[in-house]
């Protein structure tokens, strides 16, 4: 899990600083040429039509997602660093370590939930959603899939020469290869991080697999 973990930040801080420093340098070079002069820009009388790209209950559902991940890092931390100086802090602002752990298991409640709702997502996507493709193979393979394909790789490298300067950022599909990254790494975390706990709290037979688990800290986990 830690591995998982460090692996998703590096991707997502190393993507969003080449982001930055190439967003950053592209509008001071418009403003060396004048471009972002306000009297230069044009004047849209008629934008056009406003698409809403993520339905209430899409947004809702990041929204408590958020909420607990953030919550089960506030009450997992200080249960896996018990004698750290900001644990403890952390312990007496929750009211003590019985009140945390409820906390912690409401927010992995949570988690899992929405975790069999995206389940449930994937499988009417596969076998039902007629919309974004007539065969089960359109589905998973097409421009709606979350599934990685050859052409996010080709956007990847694209999009890697674009930072540095070497070529035009690439034209994405209805999900880019960065969103797909986003989904997949919180989909992936929390099935991973299910089953790990599953392994923790049956010792008897998953020692020898594992034998560096903190079995004790585990138990504390509903699932």
């Amino acid at each position: 899990m830690v591995m998982l973990l460090l692996g998703t930040l590096l991707f997502y801080w190393g993507h969003t600083l080449l982001w930055w420093r190439k967003a950053y340098w592209e509008k001071q070079r418009h403003l060396r040429e004048g471009h972002l002069i306000e009297e230069k820009l044009m004047r849209l009388e008629n934008p056009g039509e406003t698409y809403i790209r993520f339905k209430l209950r899409d947004r809702l559902f990041h929204l408590f997602c958020i909420f607990a991940f953030f919550g089960l890092a506030a009450t997992g931390l200080p249960i896996k660093f018990p004698d750290a100086g900001w644990s403890r802090f952390l312990m007496r602002f929750m009211g003590g370590t019985e009140e945390a752990i409820f906390f912690h298991q409401i927010c992995a409640f949570v988690i899992f939930l929405e975790f069999l709702i995206f389940l449930g997502y994937c499988v009417h996507f596969t076998f039902y959603n007629k919309k974004r493709g007539e065969t089960i193979k359109e589905r998973l393979f097409g421009p709606y899939s979350f599934l990685p394909r050859k052409k996010d790789w080709e956007d990847f490298t694209a999009m890697g020469r674009w930072f540095v300067d070497q070529g035009q950022p690439p034209k994405f599909d209805h999900w880019s290869y960065y969103e797909k990254f986003d989904i997949l790494a919180v989909f992936l975390g929390d099935g991973g991080h299910w089953c790990f706990r599953r392994f923790a709290m049956v010792t008897q037979y998953h020692c020898h697999i594992f034998p560096g688990m903190d079995h004790q800290r585990g138990s504390y986990y509903p699932f």
